[in-house]
């Protein structure tokens, strides 16, 4: 597992399979983290490793590697995310385990660089096992690699509905001390990192809109991180906003409860295959929120327009501020 701090997906899921079979993480660029802290909670034997990205590095990871799996005799290799699965199908493959699952995480973005283009192909050859969690994913590996459709199994994420269903009001309302959230201002909110595809500057541009008939309103966007080019786009759109009218929260660990302060969720992704899946599709759902989404992830497999969420056009400011008015 790669680049994460805190996944309740992996936790659900490592929670259920160390039951039945004998579990061991390595964590890659993962140290000090919720992540890890979950391992250590739970008894789950692991092992930390950084890695650069640097060539030379990337030899050295893989030969670190193959070591930590033939130390642990590794019957079965299970990667997830982008560098761990570079780094662990190929130590795997070189070192004959014969069970490599490779679950695919990412869109489109490595088709259009030609050696991440490479690096997926050679990926998918050198995996037993497949697993494309949307149609998405799943036709972009066999474009790639039309080889690997056997390989392939379509197996979307799973949801723990006894989490989603279990809430406390009291935790709701410690949240809206915590983040300065009356309960009788109106919340549009957002759940995304700050990368262009994501349009959050669309999702800015729509709440002025809305907040110009409507002054009683505030725009969050949680669990953001500012160390991107494209956030310096979203800084310049914010200080147009009154700081009383906007939240930026870097980070919330009870996510369930933020959902439920917001009176609007908005993910509108741009139309492409960049979204691979959108987990805070599902879990806005879940949870009850009004929502408007674009067609994009794995929103395009189930969403209909005014029955379970409102659809707009993600590139279109007004198309977005009628589904704010229309949910209002």
């Amino acid at each position: 597992i790669s680049d994460v701090d805190k996944s309740l997906g992996l936790e659900w899921v490592l929670e259920k399979i160390k039951k039945k079979i004998e579990t061991r993480v390595v964590l890659i660029n993962c140290k000090a983290t919720k992540l890890e802290k979950f391992l250590i909670n739970n008894n789950i034997e692991y092992k930390n490793l950084i890695f650069k990205k640097k060539y030379l590095d990337t030899f050295k990871s893989i030969f670190k590697l193959i070591r930590i799996l033939y130390g642990w005799r590794a019957t079965i290799v299970h990667c997830h995310l982008r560098k761990a699965s570079i780094l662990g199908i190929f130590s795997a493959f070189f070192l004959g385990v014969k069970k490599r699952i490779y679950t695919r995480h990412h869109g489109s973005e490595s088709q259009h660089i030609f050696a991440e283009y490479l690096i997926d192909k050679l990926t998918f050859l050198m995996s037993t096992d497949i697993l494309a969690i949307s149609e998405i994913t799943k036709n972009l590996t066999i474009l790639n690699t039309p080889s690997s459709e056997k390989k392939i199994k379509k197996l979307y994420h799973g949801f723990n509905f006894d989490y989603f269903n279990s809430l406390n009001n009291s935790k709701i309302n410690f949240l809206r001390k915590k983040y300065n959230i009356s309960e009788n201002v109106f919340v549009v909110g957002a759940i995304s990192r700050l990368v262009d595809w994501k349009n959050i500057d669309k999702i800015i541009d729509s709440f002025l809109l809305f907040k110009s008939k409507h002054n009683n309103s505030i725009l969050i966007l949680a669990n953001v991180n500012f160390n991107t080019r494209y956030s310096l786009k979203i800084k310049q759109k914010l200080n147009i906003i009154p700081k009383k009218n906007y939240r930026i929260i870097k980070f919330e660990e009870d996510i369930k409860y933020l959902y439920k302060i917001f009176d609007i969720f908005i993910h509108i992704p741009k139309l492409s295959d960049k979204e691979a899946f959108g987990q805070t599709y599902i879990e806005s759902l879940l949870l009850k929120t009004p929502c408007i989404f674009s067609n994009t992830g794995v929103a395009k497999e189930f969403t209909k327009h005014l029955k379970n969420s409102y659809i707009c056009n993600p590139n279109n400011k007004y198309s977005i501020y009628r589904g704010l008015e229309y949910l209002k």
